[in-house]
């Protein structure tokens, strides 16, 4: 290149100096400024000679920016304006009128400043997240590389679902739309997103008891720890299902458990009566299964029918046999607790044969 050319032609020299534009390219530097532009035609003459006599047949690839994506559809004049022209190169020019071919600089901010929905927030390289096919989506971002990853059903969430969440503090812009908020976003705490259906009761700590994965999901395959509740589960507890107390959906996040009543019904159809009142389940059962009844000797001491004698030898299902039709358990593990104990032949056979009752009624009616 002529350095008398570049001395008027400062916008040039700072390109080439840089080694950016069609001018670094080492074929080009290497050419005498005159075999492609004519002399001086005046400052708002264009020296270009453009392939085929029109700058629409220019190949950007030459100026080290190929047009690509929604590029390719742009009219020369939509990006060579003025109001894009922001490099030293611009002001270096002398050209005072017509497209300015210089100026221009690569950073997608130069060009789509005020159109930045990120408000600065996530930086100025768009191209980390963008490319230039369209805005969205961004092909090129992961969430992966940001403070919390996308995992289980957060993946399938769409972007305004977090951050346009009605929670956050939204800006508006001119037109009343929210603004969404990229960063920063709070991610600490479940609550910032979603509701508590505990209502506080328990810990704020949901991932303890829930995953990613949906909100009946267990934590690593565990089951929610039912022991940090007012209703440690033991026994055969520990292995129901958790819809059976809770229901589907756990449409009864708090059912009641001071009886057994709440969830169970009485098998005995309520005959299970000590001392005149209820009994307790717990004094004849436990939760480690409805059988064996644990209902001691001493306790039967208590009952209409206190034991004695040879009668505190015997085993429970010799007189207290199955009953025939309880409701709201299996037959085979209830046991008749009421039968009639007022004559021994209730329970007993008659070893005499009658004898005794034929003599006791006929001696009050005379006797041969």
């Amino acid at each position: 290149m002529s350095a008398s050319c570049l001395s008027c032609h400062r916008e040039i020299g700072w390109l080439v100096d840089r080694n950016r534009g069609y001018h670094a390219r080492r074929e080009i530097r290497e050419r005498e400024c005159s075999a492609c532009h004519p002399d001086h035609a005046g400052a708002a003459f264009d020296l270009i000679a453009w392939p085929g006599g029109a700058r629409e047949r220019f190949d950007h690839r030459t100026a080290g920016w190929a047009l690509e994506g929604s590029h390719r559809d742009l009219a020369c004049d939509d990006c060579h304006a003025a109001a894009y022209r922001t490099s030293e190169a611009a002001a270096l020019s002398r050209r005072t009128s017509g497209a300015g071919w210089v100026g221009l600089e690569p950073a997608c901010a130069s060009c789509h400043r005020d159109d930045d929905e990120h408000r600065g927030a996530l930086g100025a390289k768009c191209e980390t997240c963008h490319d230039s096919r369209d805005w969205a989506p961004a092909p090129r971002f992961s969430h992966d590389s940001t403070d919390y990853p996308l995992t289980g059903t957060h993946a399938d969430a769409s972007c305004n679902d977090c951050h346009l969440a009605s929670r956050l503090p939204l800006r508006h812009d001119a037109r009343g739309q929210p603004i969404p908020i990229y960063a920063p976003v709070p991610f600490q705490s479940c609550g910032t997103c979603h509701d508590d259906p505990h209502r506080g009761r328990l810990s704020a700590r949901c991932a303890d008891c829930h995953a990613t994965t949906g909100w009946e999901a267990a934590v690593d395959g565990r089951r929610f720890n039912h022991n940090r509740t007012k209703y440690p589960l033991e026994g055969r507890h520990a292995r129901v299902p958790c819809a059976a107390c809770h229901g589907q959906d756990l449409a009864r996040p708090n059912p009641a458990f001071d009886t057994c009543a709440g969830c169970h019904r009485d098998p005995h159809d309520g005959t299970a009566v000590l001392a005149g009142k209820p009994s307790d389940c717990g004094a004849c059962h436990r939760v480690e299964g409805f059988t064996p009844s644990t209902f001691t000797v001493a306790q039967h001491a208590a009952a209409p029918y206190p034991l004695e004698g040879r009668h505190t030898q015997v085993a429970c299902v010799k007189c207290h046999t199955r009953a025939d039709s309880p409701r709201g358990a299996r037959p085979a593990n209830v046991a008749r607790l009421r039968m009639p104990f007022a004559r021994c032949t209730d329970c007993h056979a008659d070893a005499h044969g009658a004898q005794i009752a034929e003599r006791s009624g006929g001696g009050s009616g005379g006797g041969g």
